[in-house]
């Protein structure tokens, strides 16, 4: 009895060294313990990037990973410098060991990216969108057309139609996973501009966001 006291002791002593000579809390000493449960995962990136390892998540059990969703820049996955405006979500959708698999959930641009084209006398045309993929998953899109030089309302509602109409297309009959695809590296985006520019004077079509729904999975 007399060792398990001094232990204790011994024990109490390394904590109040720890937190500066003061006697920890009963809410420090539960966040610590709660804290010293968690164990390490290392997230990967989906099959698309050759499931690289992109960080580190703490947590108590696998449970809690699922869910999560981490941001990465895609000059990091790519090494491709003119990609490093786009950041690219990925969320956790299965644990194995301590190691976490992921799934595209979509992605974004830097809004500066698009601002150096956009210039005074220039329209700007967006469309927003939900498209189902052929696995039955939803996934929103927001597409921004900017015009070379100022163009009339008429012309404007005609761009942000085959705007719709060519996103539409494109993505038609497609996996969740090639849509994603063409909507980052810029394949639909090119359909997008092709079209529109028949229409309008068009500099710049840019796909600007996705992501996919949460719920959208049946």
């Amino acid at each position: 009895m007399a060792e398990k006291t001094k232990a204790k002791a011994e024990a109490e002593k390394a904590e109040k060294a720890e937190s500066g000579g003061k006697k920890p809390t009963k809410a420090a000493k539960k966040s610590i313990d709660t804290w010293k449960k968690k164990k390490w995962f290392s997230i990967l990136a989906p099959k698309e990037f050759s499931q690289k390892p992109v960080g580190e998540t703490p947590a108590e059990k696998p449970a809690n990973i699922l869910g999560r969703v981490i941001k990465v820049n895609l000059f990091d996955l790519t090494a491709q410098r003119q990609k490093r405006h786009i950041t690219v979500y990925f969320r956790a959708d299965g644990v194995q060991g301590t190691t976490v698999s992921t799934i595209l959930a979509g992605h974004d641009i830097h809004p500066s990216h698009l601002a150096r084209v956009i210039r005074r006398r220039s329209s700007k045309m967006e469309v927003v969108q939900t498209l189902a993929s052929s696995d039955n998953r939803n996934v929103r899109v927001k597409t921004v057309v900017v015009s070379a030089r100022k163009i009339e309302g008429r012309k404007r509602t005609a761009v942000r139609n085959i705007v719709s109409e060519t996103v539409l297309r494109s993505t038609k009959g497609k996996p969740f996973d090639q849509i994603i695809q063409e909507l980052i590296f810029g394949v639909t985006a090119s359909d997008v501009f092709k079209n529109a520019k028949a229409i309008a004077p068009v500099k710049r079509a840019e796909i600007v966001k996705s992501f996919l729904l949460e719920d959208s999975k049946k």
